[in-house]
C-alpha cells in the first residue's frame, strides 16, 4: 500500500484518477537498476508499482526491438532510447509528445545542446536522462614524453603535432571509418571544427565547404602514416580495443568509454580525454548525444509523469557521482564532480560547446549518407568534394 500511495503522490495527489496496478519502463541492460544504483534506489521507492523490462543486446538490436514494440502497442509504457532513434519513432507514430508540464521542465532545465534533439515541429517528444559527448582520447604519458601538454583550447594544428609525435614508429591515430551510424557521429565534430553546420530542410544536410575540408583532413592521416591504411574499414570497437591495449595513442570515441577503460585497460591511469580541437576562428565543438525517456503510444496515460522521476536533480546528481554518467540538466554543470574528476573539465566543455543532431524523421538516412561519404573517401573511391556534394542541402 505504501508503494501505491507514493506513486499516487508522484502523479499528483489532487488527481481523482487512481494509478494503475503497475507501469512498465523498458531500460537497456546497462541502465538496469542493479547496475546503476541511482536508478535502483529511485525505483525501489515505488515497490511493485513499476515493472522494469530490461533489454539486452547491442544498440542496433535494441533500436529495432523498441521500434517494433512501439508500433505493436503493448511493449511498455515508458522506454529509454537513444536520441538518434527519436526521428524514426516519431515517423512511425510509436511515441507521443510530452504533456506541457513535462515539456516545460525539459525546456527550462535540459542541457541547451540537447533541446534540438528532443524537439520536432515545436513539440517536445522526450525527456533527457543521460548525456554523452564525442571526445578525443589520448595517451597522456606518451604526450608528456614528447614534451606536449595539449589544453582544453587546443587546435587542429596541435592535434597534428601530437599525432606526429606519437606516430614515429607506427600509426597511432585511430577513428571509425567503417560505413555505419557511429562512424558518422565521430565524423561530425571534425565538420564542426572546420566551421560546418547541420541544416534542416526536407532532409538533413552538411555545409559543403566544411565537409570537404573535414573529409580531406581525415583522408590525409593514413597518407601521412599517422592512421592505419585500413581506416575505411575500422569499426568503433576496434578503435577502443586498440586504445585500451596500447596499439593506438590518439583516438576518437565517446565519453562513456571511461568506464570501459577502467575495467578493461591496464593503461587506464595513462589515458585522458580532450575536447575536439578548434580551427582558426572556429572553436572546437562536438556531438552531444545521450538517452532520453519517451512515452510509447500504447502506454498508460498515467505513465507520463513517471518520466520526471528520472529527470529530478537527485537521480541526475547521483548517477554522475556514483558512476560518471553525465547529467542531462543544465543546473548540474556546476557540480563539483566536473572540477574534481580527471575527465571533468573536458566533459563539461564538451557539453557546453557541443551540438546535438536535430530530431528529424530522416536522421537514419542522414547518418547513413555521412558514413558512406567518409568511407568512400577513405577507400579512395571519391574525392572529398565529390563525397561532400552528396551531403549538401
Amino acid at each position: 500500500m505504501f508503494a501505491i500511495a507514493l506513486l499516487l503522490c508522484l502523479f499528483g495527489c489532487n488527481r481523482p484518477a487512481s494509478p494503475p496496478s503497475h507501469l512498465t519502463v523498458a531500460l537497456p541492460s546497462w541502465y538496469a537498476p542493479d547496475r546503476v544504483p541511482a536508478v535502483g534506489a529511485a525505483l525501489a521507492e515505488l515497490g511493485d508499482a513499476v515493472e522494469v523490462k530490461v533489454l539486452f543486446g547491442k544498440r542496433e538490436a535494441l533500436q529495432q526491438k523498441i521500434l517494433l514494440g512501439a508500433q505493436r502497442g503493448d511493449f511498455a509504457d515508458v522506454a529509454l532510447v537513444r536520441n538518434e532513434w527519436l526521428g524514426p519513432l516519431v515517423r512511425s507514430g510509436g511515441i507521443l509528445p510530452l504533456p506541457e508540464k513535462t515539456a516545460a521542465a525539459a525546456r527550462e532545465q535540459a542541457l541547451p545542446a540537447l533541446l534540438p534533439a528532443i524537439t520536432h515541429e515545436g513539440r517536445i517528444y522526450a525527456l533527457p536522462f543521460d548525456a554523452d559527448a564525442i571526445v578525443v582520447w589520448y595517451r597522456q604519458d606518451l604526450a608528456r614524453q614528447a614534451g606536449l601538454e595539449p589544453t582544453l583550447d587546443w587546435t587542429i594544428d596541435e592535434f597534428l603535432a601530437l599525432a606526429k609525435a606519437l606516430s614515429k614508429d607506427k600509426p597511432m591515430v585511430a577513428f571509425a571509418g567503417q560505413r555505419y551510424a557511429n562512424a558518422a557521429l565521430t565524423f561530425l565534430p571534425w565538420h564542426f571544427s572546420f566551421g560546418g553546420t547541420v541544416t534542416q530542410q526536407k532532409r538533413l544536410a552538411l555545409s559543403p565547404a566544411a565537409a570537404t575540408r573535414a573529409l580531406a583532413f581525415l583522408a590525409s592521416l593514413p597518407k601521412k602514416n599517422l592512421a592505419p591504411r585500413g581506416a575505411g574499414g575500422m569499426a568503433q570497437n576496434e578503435v577502443f580495443s586498440g586504445l585500451a591495449g596500447g596499439v593506438y595513442g590518439l583516438t576518437v570515441g565517446g565519453s562513456w568509454s571511461r568506464g570501459m577503460i577502467e575495467k578493461q585497460s591496464r593503461l587506464a591511469d595513462r589515458i585522458s580525454c580532450l575536447p575536439f580541437p578548434g580551427n582558426g576562428e572556429h572553436p572546437g565543438g562536438t556531438v552531444v548525444g545521450g538517452w532520453s525517456l519517451v512515452l510509447l503510444a500504447g502506454g498508460d496515460p498515467q505513465s507520463k509523469e513517471l518520466l520526471e522521476l528520472f529527470f529530478n536533480p537527485k537521480i541526475q546528481r547521483d548517477k554522475l557521482t556514483q558512476g560518471g554518467l553525465l547529467p542531462a540538466r543544465r543546473d548540474l554543470l556546476d557540480d563539483p564532480w566536473f572540477a574534481d574528476h580527471r575527465d571533468g573539465p573536458t566533459l563539461r566543455r564538451s557539453l557546453e560547446r557541443g551540438r546535438a543532431l536535430p530530431l528529424h524523421t530522416g536522421v537514419d538516412d542522414f547518418l547513413n549518407r555521412v558514413a558512406t561519404a567518409q568511407t568512400e573517401v577513405l577507400l579512395g573511391r571519391k574525392t572529398p568534394s565529390e563525397a561532400a556534394a552528396a551531403l549538401a542541402p
